[in-house]
């Protein structure tokens, strides 16, 4: 992988990390809201099936990135 491809699958990480954590914390604020009703226990295994659904995806598919800055 070449410098530049590093560069932008380290971007595309940390872009990743913070949809993350606004995954979490938007959830967290819309269950204070009342928006919907789960426990916080549930809560959590919520957003972590969530994000772990966005890390796989992204390893599926971070072969289109690397191709695409190629």
């Amino acid at each position: 992988m070449s410098s530049k491809e590093t560069q932008v699958m380290t971007a595309v990480s940390s872009v990743l990390s913070f949809i993350k954590e606004r995954l979490t914390a938007d959830m967290k604020e819309a269950a204070d809201k009342k928006m919907f009703n789960v426990d916080s226990s549930d809560l959590n295994r919520i957003c972590e099936v969530a994000k772990s659904s966005i890390d796989a995806s992204f390893f599926k598919s971070a072969s289109e990135i690397e191709n695409a800055v190629k």
